[in-house]
């Protein structure tokens, strides 16, 4: 599997990517990237709807994810 972070990121699960029609979901997840770029933390978006960019990784229809900690 690519891996999309270095190091230690952060992973943001949203419905609507960066290049979606995603409105208010897709604004507020642009400006948290914005934020989290200024200071410097890698991040990996995992969303279903849109183009992904080469932050994103598209998650497939119908499918339950599961995140657990380890």
């Amino acid at each position: 599997m690519h891996s999309h972070c270095d190091d230690v990121c952060i992973g943001i699960l949203t419905n609507y990517g960066l290049n979606s029609d995603g409105g208010g979901v897709k604004v507020y997840t642009k400006n948290l990237v914005d934020a989290l770029k200024e200071l410097g933390v890698d991040y990996a978006i995992l969303m279903r709807e849109g183009d992904p960019t080469e932050k994103e990784i598209k998650l497939p229809e119908n499918k339950i994810l599961y995140v657990a900690r380890l």
